[in-house]
């Protein structure tokens, strides 16, 4: 019974990263509380959590402003995980994983359109990563098993 009422670190992490999305505004606004007093440490694990295939985009949203709210990530596993975020089917989420890229650039978010276009052409992290190609099986490809007649 004490076994089932234990709850370990991970699991709690999870729940509170799960309030994020929550309807409940009292749970979200926990959440963002308790996970801006974690500061940043917490920014590597949101980005992975960020990056769980199904999250819906309003949850990726949600994350992504907590981590504005810590501060900007500047590890480059950080920027890996978020370059992944380019690739995400909202646009939402690849503008916000953008602006938090520059963000965190040396020189911060420029001013110009022009600025903005010459540090998305020089800066490798907001090219989204090459996708790797589809193999594509012919049916002749295709193991089948092959039936045996009972007479031999």
């Amino acid at each position: 019974m004490q076994a089932a009422l234990h709850k370990s670190p991970s699991s709690s992490f999870d729940m509170v990263v799960g309030w994020l999305g929550s309807q409940d505004r009292q749970k979200h606004e926990a959440a963002v509380s308790m996970l801006c007093r974690v500061g940043r440490p917490a920014i590597e694990f949101l980005l992975l959590d960020a990056q769980k295939p199904r999250r819906q985009a309003k949850h990726v949203l949600a994350i992504l402003a907590v981590i504005e709210q810590i501060g900007t990530p500047s590890a480059p596993d950080d920027l890996f995980a978020l370059q992944s975020l380019l690739r995400h089917r909202s646009p939402f989420v690849r503008q916000k994983a953008e602006e938090l890229i520059l963000a965190a650039s040396p020189g911060g978010m420029p001013d110009s359109p022009e600025g903005l276009a010459l540090v998305r052409a020089f800066n490798p992290f907001l090219q989204p990563p090459p996708r790797r190609p589809r193999r594509r099986v012919s049916r002749s490809q295709i193991h089948r098993p092959q039936l045996l007649s009972p007479l031999g």
